[in-house]
Order: C-alpha cells, then structure tokens, then sequence
C-alpha cells in the first residue's frame, strides 16, 4: 500500500473524538506527521491542543486529510 502521508506533510484531523481527560475536541485541528511507520493505523501527528498544547497523537490514515 502507497503511503498517503510522510514524515513533515501538514494535515487537518476528521475525528470527532476527545483527548484523554482534556475533553479537548481533536476535529479540525492542524498538525505535522512526525512519523507513519505502521502506517496506515497509527500515523503519529503532533497537533496543538486549545488548552493542553502541544501533543503528539496516533490516528489512522482514515481520520487525516492533507492540509491545502
């Protein structure tokens, strides 16, 4: 399977789910691939969370779009 998403692509997060205790919602959020090794299960994706800051979190490659 042909990796969609590479280590530094900019991406945006579909997911309507929240981040641990944070309640932080995690759609619609900017971020940075910094690793897609288990690809397409787990794409490592550091995002900016409004109160938390900065936090890397997994996604799968269906819960990502490439950020235009």
């Amino acid at each position: 399977m042909k990796k969609k998403f590479k280590p530094g692509d900019k991406v945006i997060t579909e997911t309507h789910s929240v981040y641990k205790t944070t309640q932080e919602s995690l759609s619609n959020l900017n971020g940075v691939v910094k690793n897609n090794s288990d690809y397409p299960y787990n794409i490592h994706v550091e995002v900016k969370l409004p109160k938390a800051g900065k936090k890397i979190i997994g996604y799968s490659e269906f819960e990502l779009k490439n950020l235009k």
